[in-house]
């Protein structure tokens, strides 16, 4: 609970002494003589409790004690948004009016649960007493934001040109978010163009240009799109004279780890630096990443174990990338080794990192029997552990091996399909249709596989004939 001054804390123990005591007379005088008291002393016990303030203005108002917006509002703020909701019937049933506040503050506690259903009917009742400002509409569109209801934010900016207010760079952040939620970067990018276009100068100085919200929200949206618009977007935010931070950095770094654009990641990353931002594990976790398209394995293990120096605790996900890039380079004892390191640091390997040591291991059908062996005494084999390694071993390992998974109900229709394409590059197409006899709802994905398999077997005539 926030601090409230020594008048307050006063008036909270007259308040909780005897209702029928000499106590409470002198609380009710004061909050006659001193109406601003009360706000504040209501507003610091609705930070700690709503309903504790709203039993406290109840208890006021039947000692007859003139209520006003005020007191409301102090309340409102703290709110849920159905105790939001709720004080604003109270205050009707008092007939005590709505003030912007009232709104802003109700719309505000809708946004920050996601309802943007009350939030939009709060606002459309605002309009037929009063108008609303630029703070109750940014409040409004940020409710649309988590399920990306990016025409409902379009639609307000609209209304508030309409009633020729100006949408300032936090209305416009908070559409361009709910773009970005639903995968609408473009929208996003003309949002923030139409901020840049907006931008003037007063006395040298930009005025009303995008934050480094703004900035962050389109490096979001353009992370999944295109690693070159990052790179714009950033050098744009110099230009405007917005310092760039490390969520800044971490979206433009995630674009080019998509694109595989290892040296791009990396550059990023020592550009940060410069700037004195710590990056933290995302930053590395993404160049390590960057590095699978290419098989750069060397710089992935710098970046992990530079990491782990700087003591940004490597978690499960940098080591599974490192080992995913050794894995594709063909280094399999070094990934053995990351896979041990894991196990070392106390970090329990996932599905991923399984699956990229069983694909080095391929063809150390050997290898790849001892590891699951290990994995199956330590209780954390899964499918896709299990489904590449039965691409890597001998079709006599591989069936044993399917018919374990089946007991532990680990096998799936890739299993199957698995162990039919290895029965066919092992010319044993008896065992292929007998794996697909024996496969429950077999797919298209299935037949074809075992087509294959009967296509390294001898001609259909010599079959029939017994030869």
């Amino acid at each position: 609970m926030a601090p409230i001054d020594p008048q307050s804390s006063g008036l909270l123990a007259l308040l909780a002494a005897d209702a029928g005591g000499k106590a409470i007379e002198e609380a009710l005088q004061i909050c006659h003589r001193s109406p601003q008291l009360v706000t504040k002393f209501l507003k610091g016990v609705a930070r700690e409790q709503t309903q504790a303030a709203v039993e406290i203005l109840d208890f006021l108002v039947d000692q007859d004690v003139e209520v006003n917006t005020f007191y409301f509002n102090s309340i409102i703020g703290s709110a849920g948004w159905v105790e939001a909701l709720n004080i604003m019937q109270r205050m009707q049933a008092s007939h005590i009016s709505f003030s912007q506040v009232t709104y802003g503050a109700a719309i505000k506690s809708c946004s920050k649960a996601n309802q943007w259903i009350p939030a939009l009917s709060l606002l459309a009742s605002m309009e037929t007493s009063m108008m609303p400002n630029e703070i109750v509409f940014s409040s409004a569109i940020k409710s649309f934001e988590a399920e990306g209801l990016w025409q409902n934010a379009l639609y307000l900016l609209l209304r508030m040109s309409q009633m020729t207010l100006q949408a300032d760079v936090v209305c416009t952040s908070a559409a361009m978010a709910a773009s970005v939620a639903a995968g609408r970067w473009q929208v996003a990018l003309q949002l923030f163009q139409g901020m840049l276009d907006k931008v003037t100068i007063a006395g040298g100085v930009a005025v009303s240009h995008p934050d480094v919200i703004s900035f962050n929200t389109l490096l979001t949206a353009m992370e999944l799109s295109s690693w070159e618009l990052c790179l714009s977007v950033l050098q744009e935010a110099n230009q405007l004279l917005v310092t760039p931070n490390m969520i800044s950095f971490n979206s433009a770094i995630g674009a080019c780890d998509r694109a595989g654009k290892w040296e791009c990641a990396i550059g990023l990353m020592e550009q940060a630096s410069r700037a004195r931002l710590r990056k933290n594990i995302i930053t590395c976790n993404s160049c390590i990443n960057a590095c699978l398209q290419s098989s750069c394995w060397t710089i992935s293990l710098q970046l992990l174990y530079t990491a782990a120096y700087c003591r940004l605790n490597p978690d499960v996900v940098s080591f599974t990338s490192a080992l995913s890039v050794c894995s594709r380079a063909g280094f399999w004892q070094v990934a053995i080794c990351l896979f041990q390191d894991m196990k070392r640091n106390t970090i329990t390997p996932n599905e991923v990192a399984c699956g990229a040591l069983m694909v080095a291991l391929n063809a150390k059908w050997e290898m790849s029997l001892n590891f699951l062996d290990e994995l199956w005494r330590s209780r954390t084999l899964n499918s896709a552990t299990c489904n590449a390694a039965i691409s890597s071993l001998k079709w006599e390992c591989a069936l044993q091996l399917l018919q374990r998974m089946k007991s532990e109900k680990l096998a799936d229709e890739i299993t199957w399909n698995t162990a039919i394409s290895v029965c066919g590059h092992s010319q044993q197409w008896q065992w292929a249709l007998e794996l697909l006899a024996h496969t429950d709802g077999p797919g298209l994905v299935s037949f074809n596989t075992a087509i294959s398999a009967c296509e390294k077997g001898p001609p259909f005539y010599k079959v029939v004939a017994g030869e």
